[in-house]
């Protein structure tokens, strides 16, 4: 059975797209055949794994929306953290999606527009998707194809005023007809020393905000996961904003994160495989804020 998570919040900058390529990457460690699916039309995700050749394409995840029949993912070779050669699949989007979006040639109304031909993807073992920021139909589209939704936040309040949106105003419509389930949030961009005082400040608040949102719309309860916070925190490495475009024989992004000495990255790259375990442990045995 395939997985599929959407990483979301609509605040910019909290990270969505690398938590989408760390996590990607770690479930490809783990012996997982794992697509991504790039649904914000900034492309950040496609530019990190894709050359400009293979983005000249109308093969895109807004078409797939659009064509209702499946579309041959991009195959991207990358080297795992043993050494050994591997890929991992991409759905890009590109800046002519954009275009047509605002054209109106793709779906502007319909949120299931994903939800039944992305199931034809049953190849693969995990499917990411990185939604945009903005409330947009590809947001929605993500949204409503998923099982899983994870929130990437940063100790900023304003990203978390994000994950408070998400759970006030966009999960309780999301669970009214779909039963996507919410895996936790995920706190990243983190330079402190001192994590586990964050994790335990930030979850804290989140805790206790959930506890209110469910409170006002108590059906929502099996639909969260009941540690909210995810005990792995995504360290902030410069090294890597630096990587998170080009293109060489492997992605640079995923190179450095294998081979890199400097420590704010080996401390992400030891991330990379505890989130995938994570994600992997509460999808397995979800436990909800109702059990």
């Amino acid at each position: 059975m395939t997985l599929k998570i959407a990483m979301y919040n609509h605040k910019g900058g909290v990270g969505k797209t690398t938590d989408s390529l760390i996590l990607g990457y770690g479930m490809l460690n783990k012996g997982k055949k794992v697509l991504l699916i790039d649904l914000d039309a900034q492309q950040y995700l496609s530019l990190s794994l894709l050359d400009t050749e293979s983005l000249d394409t109308t093969d895109t995840t807004f078409e797939l929306a659009k064509r209702q029949e499946k579309i041959p993912p991009k195959e991207v070779k990358v080297k795992l953290l043993n050494g050994e050669e591997s890929s991992i699949f991409v759905l890009p989007t590109t800046e002519q999606d954009t275009v047509k979006m605002i054209r109106g040639e793709y779906p502007q109304t319909d949120p299931f527009a994903l939800r039944d031909v992305i199931d034809q993807y049953n190849e693969f073992d995990v499917i990411i998707m990185d939604l945009p920021p903005q409330v947009t139909p590809s947001m929605w589209w993500g949204l409503f194809a998923a099982e899983y939704v994870i929130i990437p936040i940063t100790a900023s309040e304003f990203s978390q005023y994000g994950a408070y949106v998400y759970a006030k105003e966009v999960l309780p419509r999301l669970t009214r007809s779909t039963k996507v389930r919410t895996l936790g949030f995920l706190l990243g961009n983190v330079i402190v020393r001192n994590t586990e005082k964050l994790i335990s400040e930030v979850g804290k608040d989140l805790q206790e905000y959930m506890g209110n949102v469910v409170v006002m719309y108590p059906e929502l309860r099996k639909y969260i996961y009941k540690d909210v916070v995810f005990s792995t925190i995504i360290h902030q490495t410069a090294e890597l904003r630096f990587a998170i475009r080009g293109r060489d024989a492997y992605p640079p992004v995923f190179e450095t994160l294998r081979v890199s000495n400097y420590p704010p990255t080996v401390k992400l790259r030891e991330a990379t495989m505890s989130v995938a375990n994570e994600v992997e442990k509460r999808t397995s045995n979800f436990i909800s804020l109702g059990d």
